[in-house]
């Protein structure tokens, strides 16, 4: 993202001669500095800095490899001694300061050495301190920035303005401004890109800060302007009649900030790097490059470049839940305030998050209307302080302020069916398909030597019935483990792995016929001995029993995995990065009544489910996020879990289910949200308390249901709404979407 920020700046600079001069502070091993050397043109000089001596010595060795000595330097020194050095002969245009924390002790020097007109890249990776979740967080956050943040739904964007008001501050100290071109808060970090300009020493300093008021309970705020003089003929009094007590639930309020109130980007940077991508890229976009589409989305709905922190609709809508079953989504909700002449747009930090110049009190009035709409005209008990509803806002209808339907939840009508298969009439593959030795193993200490001096393609077959694996049993490439089956019934395997397995940078790993079991305290967790001096430890970190990372063409042939009813389980089958894939084939995942999901397929992993049953996952059966891809492609039972059988979400994530059975959950059957996409076809989707299909994230989800063809439609009914979500999000069309039928 910075790489992009500074190519715009440099197309755009005034002068072609231009030749920047940039710092990275805490250069690490140097590959950003490199970058930069790289991919920025008309650089003049790159200073890598680094006050580790090996990170140095890495720094250099990367450089001399990447052939850019001419242009990259090398420092060892402390970070802040670095920026001074170089302020008393020529100055940065560029600093970078990446810590591995708080960038709050690096910030004053920064601000102060860097270049009139330059740019400050500045990253925070505290998000903890910034989003105040404890009191000590609170205490933190004031040491090092000089503001105390709120416990609220914008957090992350309060993370921001707290940083760039602290950052203002700091500026206005050496009669400077700054200048936000572009900032963003990702997954557990704050980033920051803004300029510093020199101002005359007598020129007025436009005050950019406030104070955030934030309701304990409800989602009320107001924002109140630092500096700023009150209209009642200067008296001290408080013109907008401000109270202690939330005016909307009565509770008490808390006071954040200062915070930044200017606007966080540069709209037209950013429209310039979108449209130069855009015309210059012929491939799948990168991260970056969406990220900044979606801050440009943001542009696009509002002209309004005042809108300061947002609204969350689930935290809006949550004192609510008891006595409301439906809540508009986020455009109707949008409408409506747009429909009395406020300006909204969405937030890239929340999706369903909605921005706003309308007061809270406007925003509680929307929300009151709807609950009329709906039969709860009685608010009183939790809106105490709202008055009457004024006349425009009860006719929505003058207005056209399309309000959804009210959605009647029907009470399920369970699955009954037995949930087994057919079992294919090929013969079981056995250990005569080995290509290397076959070695018999009984106890569980002859496994681990076996494993160790195994080679490639050979084969171990199991022959006791249970294994205590006192670490995690790591499996290794082209290998086959293979457990006994109980006489008869080749579905219930009789050799039990108590413990985890682990494929990690492995190819072509079978696992047949084994039962591993997670307990609920494993004998390879370490924890401390408790002691007056030393408290007991904190839960031990969820796992997944049967980790996939790293490998490819892993196999589970006819397998059980299981854990313990108080186990420390993410998913019972973990799939977690790009490169692993695997296919599961007629094995049970039995997640238990403490347990997380049944499988989960995440980071760009791919999976593919014949003839298995996912059944008690406590957060569901099957989860696809962050760009996984699976395919549940014959005759898969997904029962009794607690929340969605098949749960997709986040951007790039896909499943595809032909000919599957989902039934008899808690939840929905399939829900999908945030931009990921499901196929179904040929599905029966059966008995759920919530809906069959629930489809969430205000019109970036997709379903597709394969229609046209009587044996290709889906079998929805029985659930308590066969569909749940706006129409748009749900498509029911023809022909599939090219690239999902592979």
């Amino acid at each position: 993202m910075t790489v992009l920020l500074l190519q715009h700046l440099q197309a755009k600079a005034a002068s072609p001669s231009t030749h920047l001069c940039i710092l990275d502070a805490l250069s690490g091993c140097g590959i950003r500095a490199i970058r930069y050397a790289l991919e920025v043109p008309r650089v003049a000089c790159v200073v890598a800095n680094d006050v580790d001596a090996d990170a140095v010595a890495s720094i250099e060795a990367n450089v001399l490899h990447n052939h850019v000595i001419h242009v990259v330097q090398t420092s060892h020194m402390d970070a802040v001694d670095c920026m001074w050095k170089a302020a008393r002969t020529t100055k940065f245009d560029v600093i970078d300061l990446d810590p591995f924390g708080a960038c709050a002790s690096l910030l004053a020097s920064a601000i102060a050495t860097v270049s009139s007109g330059g740019l400050i890249c500045a990253t925070d990776t505290d998000m903890h301190t910034l989003l105040g979740k404890t009191s000590h967080a609170h205490a933190t956050c004031h040491a090092q920035y000089g503001a105390v943040p709120v416990t609220a739904a914008y957090g992350k964007e309060l993370a921001i303005r707290i940083i760039l008001g602290a950052a203002a501050s700091l500026a206005a100290a050496h009669h400077r401004v700054i200048e936000p071109v572009l900032c963003t808060a990702v997954e557990f970090y704050v980033r920051l890109h803004f300029r510093v300009h020199n101002v005359p020493p007598n020129a007025p300093e436009p005050a950019s800060l406030a104070i955030v008021h934030q309701c304990i309970r409800c989602a009320y705020f107001r924002l109140r302007p630092l500096g700023h003089t009150n209209a009642n003929d200067g008296s001290c009094d408080n013109d907008n009649g401000d109270s202690v007590a939330c005016p909307v639930c009565g509770s008490s309020l808390q006071i954040g900030g200062p915070l930044w109130t200017g606007p966080l980007q540069d709209k037209d940077a950013i429209a310039s790097i979108i449209t130069t991508e855009t015309c210059a890229s012929t491939a799948q976009p990168s991260p970056a490059t969406s990220l900044l589409r979606s801050i440009h989305r943001e542009f696009m709905d509002s002209t309004d470049d005042d809108l300061v922190l947002f609204i969350s609709m689930p935290k809006l809508f949550r004192p609510f839940k008891a006595i409301l079953k439906a809540t508009p989504s986020k455009q109707t909700f949008q409408t409506a305030l747009q429909t009395l002449g406020y300006a909204t747009t969405t937030t890239h930090l929340d999706p369903m998050g909605i921005k706003t110049n309308a007061n809270m009190m406007v925003v509680y009035s929307v929300v009151v209307t709807w609950l009329h709409a709906h039969g709860c005209a009685n608010t009183a008990p939790i809106l105490p302080s709202i008055g009457p509803i004024p006349m425009y806002l009860r006719n929505t209808n003058d207005h056209h302020v399309e309000l959804e339907p009210n959605v009647h939840f029907a009470p399920p009508v369970k699955c009954t069916v037995d949930h087994t298969w057919q079992r294919p009439d090929a013969p079981s593959t056995g250990s005569n398909d080995v290509i290397g030795q076959t070695f018999h193993v009984s106890a569980v200490d002859a496994l681990t030597a076996t494993l160790a001096l195994a080679r490639p393609h050979d084969c171990v077959i199991l022959h006791g019935h249970r294994y205590v694996l006192t670490s995690p049993l790591l499996v290794p490439s082209h290998f086959t483990l293979q457990g006994r089956m109980s006489s008869g019934d080749d579905s219930h395997p009789e050799t039990t792995l108590v413990g985890q397995v682990v494929v990690r940078a492995a190819s072509h790993v079978t696992l047949r016929h084994l039962h591993v079991q997670y307990p609920a305290a494993p004998s390879h967790i370490v924890t401390p001995t408790a002691t007056d001096a030393q408290p007991p430890s904190k839960r031990p970190a969820r796992v997944h029993p049967v980790l996939i990372t790293s490998s490819s063409h892993v196999q589970l042939d006819r397998c059980r995995v299981s854990c313990a009813r108080h186990a420390a389980v993410l998913a019972c089958v973990g799939i977690v990065d790009g490169s692993a894939s695997i296919t599961l084939m007629r094995s049970t995942i039995h997640a238990g009544p403490q347990a997380g999901v049944c499988v989960a397929v995440t980071t760009h992993g791919t999976a593919r489910l014949v003839r298995n049953v996912l059944s008690r996952g406590k957060k569901g059966g099957m989860l696809v996020h962050s760009g996984g891809r699976v395919d549940l492609a014959d005759a898969n039972v997904v029962t009794r879990n607690a929340l969605a059988g098949v749960d997709v979400r986040g951007v790039g994530s896909m499943a595809v289910l032909r000919g599957n059975h989902v039934c008899n959950g808690r939840a929905s059957g399939v829900f999908v949200s945030d931009d990921g996409h499901v196929q179904l076809d040929r599905n029966v989707l059966v008995g759920h308390k919530r809906a069959g299909i629930e489809a969430y994230g205000g019109g970036d989800a997709v379903v597709y249901i394969r229609q046209g063809h009587a044996e290709a439609k889906n079998e929805i009914s029985g659930n308590g709404i066969p569909v749940l979500g706006a129409t748009r999000d749900v498509m029911q069309v023809g022909m599939l979407m090219e690239g999902m039928d592979d």
